[in-house]
């Protein structure tokens, strides 16, 4: 059976609602779900701070044998998938509104749907949150409030730390 973008997104949705009370058990939260052609990407978050690996490694298993009594999986996946269970990295996914209220004052890139006014893409700083959406300080100048409804991805951005300019010593001297 092949399977459609739509298809996967609403199989992701619906592992998501699994895998969110297994999560919450050990503190932790779903980020994202995506099932791809071969792949199911389950990606954990701990709102405390980092996610310890071996917290991680018991969950796979746990997520995988859940996996196993999902019949649309089946469906989607007749021979096997690749299932990755990871961190978010560096670069964060923002879905909720207490994942934008986590980052104000982040850098973030800001993906809007379709039929939207205005650029669909924003990249700038998270300025405010509140109960229907967020405001977003633009790179380019000026501030744009969205609802989440008019969200489609969202995402923080990893910001190098300025480094001190290395100094090759006085010009134009030499040795004697």
């Amino acid at each position: 059976m092949v399977q459609t973008s739509r298809a996967r997104a609403v199989l992701a949705e619906q592992l998501f609602s699994l895998f969110a009370p297994m999560a919450q058990e050990k503190a932790l939260e779903v980020l994202d779900v995506e099932c791809t052609g071969d792949a199911i990407r389950v990606t954990l978050d701990d709102p405390r701070g980092p996610l310890d690996s071996a917290l991680l490694d018991e969950l796979t298993p746990v997520i995988s044998a859940a996996l196993d009594g999902v019949a649309e999986v089946d469906a989607a996946y007749p021979r096997s998938y690749l299932l990755e269970v990871s961190t978010p990295g560096i670069e964060r996914l923002l879905r909720t509104r207490a994942h934008f209220q986590r980052f104000v004052g982040s850098k973030v890139a800001v993906k809007l749907k379709a039929g939207i006014d205005g650029e669909r893409r924003l990249h700038g700083r998270i300025y405010a949150v509140d109960d229907d959406g967020v405001e977003v300080e633009l790179d380019s100048g000026g501030k744009r409030s969205v609802t989440f409804d008019e969200v489609e991805r969202a995402r923080t951005v990893f910001e190098w730390p300025a480094q001190p300019k290395k100094s090759l010593g006085a010009k134009g001297s030499a040795k004697k």
